[in-house]
């Protein structure tokens, strides 16, 4: 054998060796396979969403034939309804609905039915007296008070002279009334029943700036409450008179009520707004 013939043949050995060396080092570590991609959920099928479940109540119902709780001036009963436990002071005992005039009675002091005109409608208790000298009157039909506040908000359709009456403690042996004119005036009167009540004394008179006098909307509250009778004129107290005083007997307590008298400046065109009764 050649010399040239047997480095070929070393050379050929060490090739195969290298090759058998590297194909067994391989064989030892396992390759980590690829992870195949996940499949994302179709997009034009919707989720389903665990139902909402109802918020917790914010008040134990009430149990079948509880009484209604008591009226306040936040809470008070629905318009038109008389609220018997009305007894703190601020509570409702009632509030006109101005929708129908059920609870309502009336007369005519002076005067003839065919001089006036009243109605409800939008809210409003809508009255028009044609003719002088005529004294309309409604009463409450909802039973008797001691002491009451009675509010009322009027709104003047024509002429000043206008007599709105405030009543309270009415009975057959009498009544305060409290009139109010868009003048600017105002009165208080006493009856003592006789002569079917159509005589009035006057207990006080006076006048005042709170009075909005013209075609404007003022609010009235007359607070007959022991021996005392208050007036406020929009807002602010304009006087406060006794009731035992004089040669006038007290009259402890009796019906509520409203007035509307012409004397000889004609029509007058009232519109009552609000009407509340509460416990002073």
């Amino acid at each position: 054998m050649s010399k040239s013939t047997k480095i070929l043949q070393l050379l050929l050995i060490f090739l195969v060796g290298m090759s058998l060396a590297c194909n067994f080092a391989f064989s030892l570590t396992d390759p980590t396979p690829t992870p195949s991609p996940t499949q994302a959920p179709p997009t034009d099928t919707p989720i389903p969403l665990p139902p909402t479940l109802p918020p917790p109540p914010t008040a134990a119902p009430t149990a079948a034939g509880a009484p209604p709780a008591q009226a306040t001036e936040a809470q008070s009963p629905p318009g038109g309804v008389l609220n018997p436990d009305a007894s703190s002071s601020g509570d409702i005992h009632y509030s006109e609905s101005m929708e129908n005039l059920d609870n309502w009675s009336y007369f005519l002091l002076k005067g003839d039915e065919a001089d006036v005109n009243f109605e409800v409608f939008d809210n409003r208790w809508h009255n028009e007296i044609s003719a002088q000298d005529t004294w309309l009157y409604y009463l409450f039909e909802g039973g008797n008070f001691s002491d009451i506040q009675v509010d009322l908000q009027v709104e003047n359709r024509a002429s000043n002279t206008n007599f709105v009456g405030i009543i309270c403690r009415y009975s057959d042996d009498g009544w305060y009334e409290t009139n109010i004119l868009n003048t600017g005036e105002y009165f208080v009167y006493y009856s003592n029943g006789d002569n079917g009540g159509n005589e009035l004394s006057t207990m006080y008179k006076g006048a005042s700036r709170l009075i909005l006098t013209g075609q404007k909307i003022n609010n009235y509250t007359v607070i007959c409450q022991s021996d005392q009778l208050t007036i406020f004129i929009n807002g602010t107290e304009a006087v406060t008179i006794p009731l035992r005083s004089g040669d006038y007997r007290f009259l402890p307590e009796g019906q509520v009520g409203l007035s509307i008298s012409t004397t000889s400046v004609i029509p007058v065109v009232v519109d009552f707004l609000q009407y509340i009764l509460s416990v002073p």
